[in-house]
């Protein structure tokens, strides 16, 4: 429990004496709870967003990548709503321009109750994250999307007050795109789909599976386009640009003092860019 709540006070010091952050690297940090300071290094190094992983324990989201590695205390609020509040009412914003920072949760279990607790968390948080509110489109300086686990589409559409969207993993190159509004972010798992080395011309497959991310991206308004378990080649890169156009490659930025390995894109229109980031692992 000491732990715990010294890693706390040492994030909440880390995030509070970061200058207010850029935010302007079209990429989020992965197993973010994972690097040395949580949040503090992602805004310092201008990542667009990061992602945590949540257990409901004893009442408590807390932030862990498994269950027996949850601590009292280290919470989705100790870590990254509270922090993420008070970059806000300190700097008025997180990321420069329009766009929303982005908080990606996985609910790493099949949980109603780990749901409807989010739900009741994320709404104390009005004045920082952004909601559909019967109908209404209210945009905040923080965007939470779903990566993992969640309700039925058909039943968060229904929710009158709604903090929260979802992501779409595309699964088949052939898929019937999904239309629903709940839908923020398409993903595709480059290394299993894909698995084109750089090398020579990409098989037929390999660009049927990027039409169908595209197609799954354009089939609603506003939608981000993730891209990982990519290899560190700038061969793959330059043909990602092509086929997700029209963002456009520029360059990779490494994270080596955070010492891992693998890599993530966050591909999006208002970007512009496509860049790999370093991150903690599945």
């Amino acid at each position: 429990m000491i732990e715990a709540c010294l890693l706390l006070a040492l994030t909440a010091r880390a995030v509070a004496e970061v200058p207010c952050p850029s935010a302007t690297l079209p990429a989020y940090a992965h197993n973010d709870y994972e690097n040395p300071r949580p949040l503090a290094d992602a805004l310092r190094l201008g990542y667009r967003g990061v992602e945590a992983d949540i257990f409901l324990v004893e009442g408590e989201l807390r932030v862990a990548h498994n269950r027996k590695h949850t601590k009292a205390g280290r919470t989705l609020q100790a870590l990254y709503l509270d922090p993420l509040r008070e970059v806000v009412a300190r700097c008025g914003r997180v990321c420069t321009d329009s766009r929303p920072f982005l908080l990606n949760i996985e609910i790493k279990e099949s949980s109603q109750a780990a749901y409807d607790t989010l739900c009741a968390v994320l709404g104390r948080y009005p004045e920082v994250l952004s909601s559909i509110d019967h109908g209404v489109n209210r945009p905040g300086a923080v965007e939470t999307i779903l990566v993992g686990w969640h309700p039925p589409l058909a039943e968060m559409e229904r929710e009158p007050v709604r903090f929260a969207s979802v992501q779409l993993r595309v699964q088949a190159p052939r898929i019937v795109a999904d239309s629903s509004a709940v839908i923020r972010m398409v993903s595709l798992d480059y290394g299993k789909k894909v698995a084109w080395s750089g090398r020579a011309r990409m098989p037929a497959r390999g660009r049927a599976w990027l039409a169908a991310l595209v197609g799954a991206k354009s089939a609603g308004a506003g939608r981000i386009a993730r891209v990982y378990n990519v290899p560190p080649r700038p061969e793959i890169y330059r043909v990602l640009r092509v086929h997700s156009s029209p963002v456009s490659y520029c360059g990779d930025i490494f994270i080596a003092e955070h010492g891992h390995s693998g890599a993530a894109l966050v591909l999006d229109d208002h970007a512009g860019a496509i860049d790999r980031i370093h991150y903690a692992g599945d």
